[in-house]
């Protein structure tokens, strides 16, 4: 989730590691992002095949396991010349994960049994222990692209915060002071686990760096629902996550301010970045360097001043925002929605087919 990052919260301190990181001058930050959907593995099945959510579960469609789809992130990838590993601190067989990452083209999945790493919860191995096996690994391997899944910040929640050098009364009794939040030890905890991940992952992000300057990563979150700063969240702090680009040739202007984009539009943002021009790929999205306006998922969208629902009038502005064209702004989902998820759902349903015609 995105929320930790926002001015009002900046007094729980749970994401210091991210925001040192957006401070640099060779990163990029946008807040106006969005999810592919509600729960995990439909935003990792939207970054593997590059399809919307159109309520049918890539991981379980047979078509899934038969071809791959145009749009799959790994084929531009390897078409530059890179190798795509999938490494993930749970276990390979999750929701069918390894084997969809696979059949969609992607050369190795790495799950917490491969690696050898200790079980820390029902999902796998924290997070320090899944960048430290992957920061090894890429001494022994070929220029790589790798998806990275974290498991620590997520239920149950039962890291050892206090081992992890976290204050969990300090935090509680920051957390106390939010309005309309009914556990504040229990959303403590929640954070404790949040700054762990934000750590590992900001740590791991210089760390590389320093070994491989020529290193690019894009942090994101999968979904924000579940976790939330009280009872009455606003759409953007349940809804949102966030958009940071980092490394070699990145600079506070490579995008323009708070470009939006969701996560279908982060491979053709990156092949746009670093693909010689003329280059071809099939993409469902524009990608960032020439945003639509606009991102969805099955119930929400936004723009960069205003987000609002899919399927009701309801609107809101994002924070700092006082007055922005919501005609204006519906307008641009209009433009694009229908379109993204008729190829989406076309694409999962009857295959290449209307792709094969249009070119």
């Amino acid at each position: 989730m995105q929320w930790p990052l926002l001015e009002q919260y900046e007094a729980l301190h749970a994401a210091d590691g991210l925001k040192g990181l957006i401070a640099e001058p060779n990163a990029y930050y946008s807040r106006a992002f969005m999810p592919n959907g509600d729960f995990t593995s439909i935003a990792i099945t939207g970054l593997v095949t590059g399809l919307s959510e159109v309520n049918i579960r890539a991981n379980y469609q047979p078509r899934t396991y038969e071809e791959i789809y145009p749009t799959a992130m790994a084929i531009p990838f390897h078409d530059l010349g890179y190798q795509v590993d999938f490494w993930y601190g749970g276990v390979p067989s999750w929701d069918s994960i390894n084997r969809m990452s696979l059949a969609q083209g992607f050369d190795h999945f790495y799950g917490y049994p491969d690696f050898h790493a200790p079980k820390q919860s029902t999902w796998g191995t924290k997070d320090g222990n899944l960048f430290e096996a992957l920061e090894r690994h890429l001494e022994e391997e070929p220029p790589t692209v790798h998806l990275i899944m974290t498991t620590t910040n997520h239920p149950p929640y039962n890291l050892d915060l206090a081992a992890e050098g976290f204050d969990l009364a300090r935090m509680t009794q920051e957390t106390a002071k939010l309005p309309h939040v009914e556990d504040a030890e229990e959303l403590a905890r929640e954070l404790g686990h949040y700054r762990y991940m934000d750590k590992c992952a900001t740590e791991f992000a210089r760390n590389v760096m320093k070994k491989y300057p020529d290193s690019l990563f894009v942090i994101t979150g999968d979904h924000a629902v579940r976790s939330n700063p009280g009872t009455q969240p606003t759409m953007f702090e349940q809804q949102s996550v966030p958009f940071v680009l980092y490394g070699q040739g990145v600079t506070k202007t490579i995008l323009p301010p708070d470009t939006v984009g969701g996560h279908t539009d982060i491979v053709p943002t990156l092949v746009e970045l670093i693909a010689p021009e003329g280059f071809r790929y099939h993409s469902i999205a524009s990608g960032m360097t020439e945003s639509s306006g606009v991102a969805f998922n099955r119930d929400f969208w936004l723009t960069r001043e205003i987000m609002g629902a899919v399927n009701s009038d309801r609107t809101e502005y994002l924070p700092g925002i006082q007055t922005a064209d919501i005609i204006e702004a519906r307008s641009r989902l209009e433009a694009v929605l229908p379109a993204m998820r008729t190829i989406s759902w076309w694409l999962l349903e009857r295959g290449t087919g209307l792709v094969g015609r249009v070119d």
